[in-house]
């Protein structure tokens, strides 16, 4: 479900914010996509990072819930090899659109490691994927 939309031209950032719920089982790690479309202007060249999030911890990405914080991290892609930020341009996703505008959508993996000191249950976590073009 997207809380809000905010797009800007002439080079400014422009920010896309989703809010996700998932279930955590300490015991096993949860992997899945998360799939975000964004429209930039025909023919332009874009760059999107996302944030460290809401409860970052000057670490790791972190989600609140029921059980206090656990830990996630969020990548470019499938392998988990990539850490998808928005500190340095090789931290972001970068590409460019079609003359005709068509919608790019982009494919955010995230994981969330085993951790045995977490209870099970609900958390939550803002993160802003910005649109810079």
């Amino acid at each position: 479900m997207y809380q809000g939309r905010h797009y800007r031209r002439h080079g400014r950032p422009a920010r896309v914010t989703r809010s996700k719920t998932r279930t955590f089982s300490r015991s096993q790690p949860s992997q899945r996509p998360t799939v975000a479309p964004l429209v930039p202007t025909p023919g332009a060249e874009w760059r999107v990072g996302l944030s460290d999030g809401q409860f970052h911890d000057g670490q790791a990405r972190r989600m609140f819930g029921s059980g206090g914080y656990v830990k996630y991290q969020l990548y470019t892609d499938e392998s988990h090899t990539h850490v998808w930020a928005d500190d340095q341009d090789q931290n972001r996703v970068s590409g460019k659109t079609d003359v005709a505008g068509n919608t790019v959508t982009l494919s955010v993996y995230g994981e969330v490691p085993p951790q045995p000191d977490a209870r099970a249950g609900q958390y939550i976590d803002t993160v802003i994927a910005t649109l810079y073009y």
